[in-house]
């Protein structure tokens, strides 16, 4: 109905833009950035916040209907969705499809690899890219006997996580911040175990999953 042709426009209350109003930003090439408004999705009127990358096509989404959650997703520059929340179910992602491990069940009470040596010996290793500050990892300890264990995750230099001493069989999760932490940084850890203590066999672990995780 009317253009402001001012530089600042101050609101220092509310601005409540009512049902089917809409909301945008442009960027200098003419090219729709920011908008929230009505739309449609599958016939049905929608809500809609939708971010545009300067070339228009589409960076993030999120809408939903009176009588719908939503649903909200961020999208690559080939407009691949990349992340999203589940659309049916109303929780937990869609998209990335994260791997589950999976483990042999005779290898927790029989371990590969079984150690009497009372410093510490590397049976597995993880090499990855640093996507998270920190890094969690399960493994299953048996001990045979009287013997009492400890295992770590350790780099070439650094200890990243220490457990205690551990002894029967035991889950037991080492978790730490990974040294000099950077986005994208390939790192290269190994899973060490000792026998601390016993005479009997020697002690040994599986491992059962490795994953990052935030600060």
């Amino acid at each position: 109905m009317a253009k402001i042709g001012t530089r600042i426009i101050e609101v220092t209350g509310e601005l409540i833009l009512e049902a089917g109003a809409k909301l945008a930003a442009k960027y200098e090439n003419g090219v729709e950035a920011f908008a929230v408004q009505k739309s449609w999705y599958g016939g049905i009127p929608v809500g809609q916040v939708l971010i545009r990358r300067f070339n228009g096509s589409p960076a993030m989404e999120v809408f939903g209907g009176s009588d719908d959650l939503g649903f909200f997703a961020i999208y690559d520059q080939e407009n691949n969705i990349i992340l999203s929340d589940d659309g049916v179910t109303k929780k937990g992602l869609a998209r990335p499809y994260i791997p589950y491990g999976s483990f042999r069940i005779a290898d927790l009470m029989s371990p590969a690899d079984l150690t009497t040596s009372t410093t510490f010996v590397p049976h597995y290793g993880i090499i990855n890219q640093q996507q998270h500050p920190k890094i969690r990892v399960l493994v299953f300890v048996h001990c045979n006997g009287s013997d009492v264990a400890q295992v770590r995750l350790k780099d070439a230099s650094t200890v990243i996580a220490t457990s205690p001493n551990l002894s029967g069989d035991q889950w037991c999760y080492l978790e730490g911040e990974h040294a000099g932490y950077e986005f994208g940084k390939e790192f290269q850890y190994d899973i060490e175990i000792r026998r601390v203590s016993g005479t009997s066999t020697g002690v040994g672990f599986t491992p059962i999953y490795a994953m990052g995780i935030q600060s």
